[in-house]
């Protein structure tokens, strides 16, 4: 919380190293699935289609995902137990997050198959015609225009995988602040950090728009034997920092006793 304060900024790991190992591949498996049976009940999909579900079967998308997580419940025990043993939960106005932050995606998380199925076949009826019959305009693509379409077409759907999870992780209902990085050389915006596996990668996603704006806006104290005096030291920290009046601080009305 501390670092958090006093940088404005948030990590947002790479996908690829989160806890959950199916996270880089659950939402591929998914888009690759509804694309192959979208294409099998098409009656007569169009060659952009064929040509699409091909790609497709083996693309691998050419940047990296960097995620920052946030639960949609500030005060939800299983969190308190998995991740902030006697901390705090800190909350955030995501629309003050994307101002600061124009490149990122936020997207709640989607744990619904049939939803993820909808959000995929959309993107697959706008490009490609509904049913995958033919496209939106008469024009017959061929060449560089075919391939320009095609990867217009698999950027917005790769772009969606991200933020679908397996539904055995909903009670987390969880929200993502989603930035893509490509590893093609020096890049300031990528930092390491150490870890267990090696160096691990991350971004940075900021906190403040540099025009007063700031996202952070409360501050719960999660269950502890000294909450009143957790709260105090709190308080002053965020006043010593210059945001007593942006931040609010509140303890938790959870009833846990940690041993």
């Amino acid at each position: 919380m501390r670092s958090i304060i006093e940088s404005r900024k948030l990590f947002a790991t790479d996908v690829r190293f989160l806890n959950d190992p199916g996270e880089s591949t659950f939402g591929l498996d998914r888009l690759r699935a509804v694309i192959a049976d979208y294409v099998d009940r098409s009656l007569s999909p169009c060659s952009e289609l064929r040509e699409f579900k091909r790609l497709t079967a083996d693309l691998k998308w050419p940047y990296s995902s960097f995620v920052s997580c946030f639960c949609d419940d500030g005060n939800l025990l299983s969190q308190w137990r998995g991740y902030a043993r006697q901390g705090c939960a800190l909350g955030f106005d995501l629309q003050v997050l994307r101002s600061c932050n124009p490149d990122a995606i936020i997207h709640k998380m989607v744990y619904s198959h049939d939803e993820q199925r909808r959000l995929i076949q959309a993107v697959l009826d706008d490009n490609f015609g509904e049913g995958g019959t033919g496209l939106p305009i008469a024009e017959d693509f061929t060449g560089p225009d075919q391939q320009t379409f095609i990867n217009t077409a698999a950027k917005r759907l790769f772009e969606l995988f991200p933020s679908f999870k397996h539904h055995s992780f909903s009670e987390e209902r969880e929200t993502r602040a989603i930035q893509w990085y490509e590893f093609d050389g020096l890049d300031p915006d990528i930092g390491f950090r150490d870890s267990p596996i090696g160096p691990l990668p991350y971004a940075l996603l900021s906190l403040d728009d540099n025009n007063g704006l700031f996202a952070l806006k409360k501050i719960v104290i999660g269950p502890n034997p000294q909450m009143d005096l957790t709260k105090t030291s709190v308080e002053l920290f965020l006043t010593v920092k210059g945001l007593g009046e942006l931040v609010t601080v509140e303890p938790s009305a959870t009833e846990y006793r940690w041993f």
